[in-house]
């Protein structure tokens, strides 16, 4: 059963949407079984590239099951439901977890500058969970409370503090002592050294949606959208039903923006790729290639992209 099919009235026009989602679907399983390969675990640098790629392809294909629908049952009873609302808010992951991907790997210049942004993103990481378990520790109803659940037993609160400043404290010299430290600005240092700390150097998520080639305004409005239905908005609460008032063209276009996905994963593989030297691997089925290269062309025509990946693609 594919994707709200039964919401379409014209044959064709399902039809259509069906290759579309088939088509989809092919390309995340080509990219998991035959693409992505676990690279050599010395190369750290290498693993976390390859870990953050194979997240979002898992968040699509999680993404597709959802799409299709699913049967729940209970002794007689069973119901058939699509969870649009968890759709969306795998989407809005898909985007987010894109940026930092291209904003660490894609977007610096050299592998230096790679590792650079990489440690700066562990450090504010790591100083928010330590910060935040520091608040929890310090707190004797919580401690007392973990006492009764058996957790001081296994690891005691002091413990947990001290591997955690040692990781933190690990990524901040790492930072401060790397020679790029002292080729940021002001603002890009505070970001690292103030009180409140952004591992987003370059600016908030809108600008790393600009240097990633999307389409400012449209990306904006989808990311606002997208981010209502994770954070419980007005939009997350609002029924599927309504596509049962549309034409079948409204509905299509409503169906599609679930699908903007796609064009973001093909766009990272094929920067994956190329930054790993690994062109030939992806070209060697000139069918999922070409398919991938439409992809993030659809992109573009959607809106969803800026006309020089379409110059990206052909350069390919």
């Amino acid at each position: 059963m594919a994707l709200f099919s039964e919401y379409l009235d014209d044959p064709e026009k399902r039809k259509r949407l069906e290759a579309l989602i088939t088509e989809n679907e092919r390309i995340i399983k080509f990219a998991h079984f035959n693409l992505l390969k676990y690279p050599d675990i010395s190369k750290n640098l290498a693993v976390r590239r390859y870990t953050l790629l194979d997240k979002i392809i898992k968040h699509a294909v999680t993404q597709h099951t959802l799409l299709k629908g699913y049967q729940i049952h209970l002794n007689k009873n069973s119901d058939t439901f699509y969870d649009s609302h968890s759709v969306n808010a795998l989407q809005r992951t898909i985007m987010e977890n894109y940026l930092v991907f291209h904003a660490i790997f894609v977007y610096p210049k050299t592998e230096k500058e790679c590792l650079f942004r990489y440690n700066i993103y562990q450090y504010v990481d790591r100083e928010s969970n330590f910060q935040k378990t520091s608040a929890i520790t310090s707190d004797q109803v919580t401690l007392k409370k973990f006492d009764l659940a058996g957790f001081t037993e296994v690891i005691k609160p002091h413990d947990i503090k001290f591997v955690l400043s040692s990781v933190r404290d690990m990524y901040y010299e790492k930072v401060i002592s790397d020679p790029l430290f002292n080729t940021l600005n002001k603002e890009q240092k505070n970001k690292i050294t103030g009180k409140r700390k952004n591992w987003k150097i370059d600016g908030n998520w809108h600008d790393l949606a600009k240097h990633a080639g999307f389409n400012e305004s449209i990306f904006a409005y989808k990311y606002d959208i997208l981010s209502s239905y994770v954070h419980s908005g007005a939009n997350s609460t609002s029924s599927i039903n309504y596509l049962n008032v549309l034409e079948n063209d409204n509905k299509i276009s409503i169906i599609g923006n679930l699908l903007d996905g796609i064009p973001i994963i093909c766009k990272a593989l094929l920067e994956y790729f190329e930054i790993t030297n690994q062109k030939a691997l992806i070209k060697k089925d000139t069918e999922i290639f070409n398919m991938i290269k439409e992809k993030c062309i659809f992109g573009i025509l959607e809106a969803l992209f800026i006309e020089e990946i379409n110059e990206y693609c052909d350069s390919y």
